[in-house]
């Protein structure tokens, strides 16, 4: 399936003081994605950065869109593909939870993942050195990926699977973004979560559908918006 939704940028204080600058993340992210940093940390969570536009995986950043900041809307969609590859079939739909610390929320809303490793498959290989490593994610340029990144991972799925012909893309202010990342890693039977990282001053609102500010691109690209999910599972125990 396909699906979209929105998240509005409430509030992003920009400040030189990196102490008060706020930033923000969207992105998405299996169940098991690791919380314990920003969007886009581990195997199983993909990433898009207010400051310069970079998508993030894995913590590696590397060159992708525009910048966004306070008032901006960004579109999130995400294509699940035709299935795992190389080993079992299995479909995943898109929900909305809420997780976080003092220092930073991860707000998170449901719908499919790449094995751990250095290389992004969402890159093109020109893209590889201008990936930039992450220590401090929203705060100075790192020299060195965040530690225990390959080893500790983070959302795998345990054959190592990836969703064949999946993609995700953002949309920002209307203006579609392309593709970001492609063949996603597999998740586990709850699927994908439409994810955000809220970092010290800011704060989004997440629009799951159906009334969205920029819709031209979901509504051309065939994406269904993630209020729907409540429907189709009410349908499935026959409730309704």
């Amino acid at each position: 399936g396909r699906w979209c939704c929105e998240f509005v940028v409430e509030k992003a204080l920009e400040s030189a003081d990196v102490r008060e600058a706020g930033h923000v993340r969207v992105g998405w992210g299996v169940s098991a994605a690791r919380i314990d940093g920003p969007v886009g940390l581990c195997n199983g969570s993909y990433g898009f950065r207010d400051v310069d536009g970079s998508k993030v995986h894995l913590g590696w950043r590397t060159p992708y869109g525009k910048p966004f900041r306070e008032g901006d809307v960004v579109g999130l969609i995400i294509e699940l593909g035709t299935g795992r590859r190389p080993s079992s079939q299995a479909t995943a739909l898109p929900t909305a939870v809420v997780s976080g610390s003092e220092r930073a929320e991860t707000v998170t809303a449901t719908a499919g993942g790449n094995p751990a490793q250095t290389n992004c498959k969402g890159e093109r290989p020109t893209d590889q050195a201008a990936r930039v490593p992450e220590s401090n994610p929203d705060g100075e340029r790192g020299s060195e990926p965040l530690k225990g990144l390959a080893s500790r991972g983070g959302g795998q799925s345990s054959d190592g699977a990836q969703l064949d012909k999946s993609w995700i893309r953002f949309v920002v202010n209307g203006e579609d973004q392309g593709v970001a990342f492609e063949n996603l890693t597999a998740p586990d039977s709850k699927g994908y979560f439409a994810t955000a990282s809220v970092y010290q001053n800011a704060r989004l609102r997440l629009v799951p559908g159906p009334d969205f500010r920029f819709p031209q691109h979901f509504d051309k690209l065939g994406a269904r918006p993630l209020v729907e999910l409540g429907h189709l599972k009410v349908n499935k125990t026959g409730e309704e």
